[in-house]
């Protein structure tokens, strides 16, 4: 059964008429503002009725655009972890790639230290390489840094961009705290009536 004001009235007054039939003996002017009674208590069981009503719609609205946002929040978090997932990848590429050039640097060092002849030549070799080593390891631990320094600022920069469009729904919070502010004053008033 739907709260609206007709349901509220009709129900009132036909509980009241069903009452004040059943008492025939009552006399004419007391079942006349009796039923004046009735009226404005059927008049305010209907606006009462219809606040309701509307607190529960705006309740029910309110409720669809906290999911709503909640989705979309939910949405843009996922995306920052992929972004934040590519970025990791992309610097374990990096890593990855500056790994191999050394590994191969080794094998091809190890090839030309295998063919020195006197012992002098082997020490001088071993000083070219590992000049060259901290060389490459300088080398590679700039690219990483700097492939790392990129990465976080693009990955910062594409996370600012999706949490701008987070919604907390602030304006929203404030008009449900308004609207039920309204309802607690319009049930205290309804409660007073009663009394």
């Amino acid at each position: 059964m739907a709260l609206d004001k007709d349901n509220a009235g009709s129900a009132v007054k036909s509980n009241f008429r069903e009452h004040s039939s059943l008492s025939g003996n009552a006399s004419r002017p007391t079942v006349e503002s009796a039923e004046e009674a009735v009226d404005v208590a059927a008049e305010f069981a209907g606006r009462s009725a219809t606040q309701v009503g509307k607190m529960l719609d705006y309740s029910f609205r309110v409720m669809q655009e906290t999911t709503k946002h909640t989705t979309q929040n939910l949405d843009v978090l996922m995306q920052c972890g992929t972004i934040v997932a590519e970025g990791w990848q992309t610097i374990l590429r990096e890593w990855i790639s500056a790994t191999q050039e050394t590994t191969q640097k080794n094998m091809n060092d190890f090839q030309e230290l295998m063919q020195c002849r006197s012992i002098d030549t082997l020490f001088s070799y071993q000083s070219n390489i590992l000049r060259d080593r901290i060389e490459s390891i300088q080398h590679s631990n700039a690219r990483i840094s700097e492939v790392s320094t990129q990465v976080a600022n693009e990955t910062a920069k594409r996370i600012s961009e999706m949490t701008g469009s987070i919604s907390f729904g602030s304006e929203l919070v404030e008009q449900s705290q308004r609207n039920l502010r309204r309802a607690g004053v319009e049930m205290t008033r309804v409660d007073r009536a009663g009394d």
